[in-house]
């Protein structure tokens, strides 16, 4: 007990001593500690609603690599475009598509070798482009491109990107094949379906491109749950992208959705570099 009071006088004009007496308050400290983490937890719940995917865990990070499809001829009326390559500074990491009639050509050609000669003195890995036709091509012939752009480039072909890939699983055996067939060259394997894929295919690939298409369609777009894939090896390729704004919303649902390897594009033509990397 604690006391306390003043000097006062009754009828008889006695001095009164009053006294106050204060009861000690006693804190449940059982129930404070409930009490704050279940304040966190509210915290936490709407922070995590805010993120707006549904299917992520957070929205931190940044775009870990760019997957460039570069498919002009590296001199004459696109020779600028490379150039602005060649002279990119990044912190990301590049894969560079490289295309000769849709596959590797007839023949090595100088001036394509002399290019991939300077990606790769920038660190880029350099990966040729090959068409499987959703799975209807024959794949002697996958291979038989495999074999020419390796005996054009030798090991400067770090990879190989299979575009218009199916993503069924009646189709998973032959790209099950073809994955082996690269991986005995102990090269890169890239998919692209261009939209949500089996997670059993990234047992096949390096990376796989779930998105591909125009911005319109993107922000329509529901992301599979790739939250069990490592962030790198989920790719997004977005082309009519026509102000930094538009590219800045892209990379954020990118990255909510877990795809940190993105590539933006301000038109829809992939004989030029995009005017959104860094």
């Amino acid at each position: 007990l604690t006391s306390g009071g003043f000097i006062g006088t009754n009828s008889s004009n006695l001095p009164l001593k009053v006294l106050y007496i204060f009861k000690p308050i006693v804190l449940d400290y059982n129930k404070i500690a409930l009490l704050n983490a279940l304040l966190v937890a509210l915290i936490v719940l709407f922070l995590s609603a805010c993120g707006g995917s549904g299917n992520s865990e957070t929205t931190s990070g940044d775009i870990k690599a760019y997957l460039i499809p570069l498919y002009s001829y590296p001199v004459g009326s696109y020779q600028s475009e490379w150039e602005r390559l060649y002279q990119l500074r990044t912190s990301k990491r590049v894969f560079v598509i490289v295309n000769v009639s849709n596959g590797p050509g007839k023949e090595k050609d100088l001036n394509l070798e002399n290019a991939i000669n300077r990606l790769k003195s920038k660190g880029y890995k350099v990966v040729g482009y090959i068409k499987t036709f959703y799975g209807k091509k024959d794949i002697n012939q996958v291979e038989s491109e495999i074999d020419s752009w390796l005996e054009f480039y030798g090991n400067k072909i770090d990879g190989f990107f299979l575009d218009e890939v199916s993503n069924t699983l009646d189709k998973y055996q032959y790209y099950e094949n073809i994955s082996r067939y690269v991986r005995s060259k102990d090269k890169l394997i890239i998919l692209n379906p261009g939209t949500n894929t089996p997670l059993e295919f990234f047992n096949l690939a390096d990376k796989i491109v779930v998105f591909e298409n125009s911005t319109s369609v993107f922000f329509r777009f529901i992301y599979h749950d790739y939250r069990r894939i490592d962030p790198e090896r989920v790719c997004t390729i977005v082309y009519n992208v026509f102000s930094k704004d538009e590219a800045e919303r892209i990379k954020a649902k990118s990255l909510e959705n877990n795809s940190h390897c993105v590539y933006i594009l301000q038109g829809n033509s992939f004989f030029v570099l995009s005017q959104y990397i860094d």
